[in-house]
């Protein structure tokens, strides 16, 4: 099951999407809809990478890595 849709009181376009029981919601950071259905698909085909065992889906929000995450990261292996 998968979407994009209209959240009320967003001018942004979200994506939906299920992978192993668990639903995915994000948004497309877009006004425009085209922008919100090439992220779906970008997202679809992370999940067909990772059922063919190419590539492990790792979630939208494992995705955002900020600096300073980065950071403490490199420090901790660095040690």
């Amino acid at each position: 099951m998968s979407a994009i849709y209209k959240v009320p009181g967003s001018a942004n376009w979200h994506i939906r999407y299920c992978s192993r029981g668990k639903v995915y919601r994000e948004s497309s950071g877009s006004p425009d809809p085209a922008v919100a259905k090439a992220l779906l698909k970008h997202r679809l085909a992370e999940l067909g990478a990772d059922s063919l065992g190419l590539r492990p889906f790792i979630g939208p929000a494992a995705a955002r890595l900020t600096r300073h995450e980065g950071f403490d990261e490199l420090a901790t292996e660095g040690r």
